[in-house]
């Protein structure tokens, strides 16, 4: 599935060309060196620049499931069965803590995306990525 959909939004430019994160030969260097390039751009032209940096805290686990669905249908053209499968692939889990020889009760994941898996940074890709090309 990471490959279909990788190629599919590779293919089409789906992905915002400013995003470096887990993307082949893009790390956060080379957003740095980017970002410093049009920064000396901006400056060599007078211009005043300004720079926002976020740190999202438990980014995978803040995922909002809907928006994320929504996302993937609405600006890259997911649809029918295979948005029923990512939908599938992402609702419905529960997890439990096992800790010092005790299980904790379930507790149903309203949010998030699954971690440990190719697929997890895709679709965070997916969910901030901006409609910037």
């Amino acid at each position: 599935m990471f490959n279909q959909l990788y190629t599919f939004l590779n293919e089409n430019s789906l992905l915002s060309k400013y995003q470096s994160g887990f993307q082949p030969k893009n790390s956060t260097l080379s957003a740095l060196v980017q970002v410093c390039n049009a920064w000396h751009a901006s400056m060599d032209c007078g211009d005043v620049s300004a720079v926002v940096f976020l740190d999202i805290r438990k980014a995978f686990d803040s995922i909002n499931h809907n928006i994320l669905l929504r996302k993937m249908e609405e600006q890259f053209g997911v649809s029918n069965v295979e948005l029923k499968w990512f939908a599938s692939y992402i609702s419905n889990r529960e997890q439990t803590c096992f800790v010092n020889g005790t299980m904790s009760t379930s507790k149903k994941i309203v949010c998030g995306v699954p971690q440990g898996f190719i697929l997890g940074p895709l679709l965070f890709l997916l969910y901030i990525n901006a409609s910037l090309k």
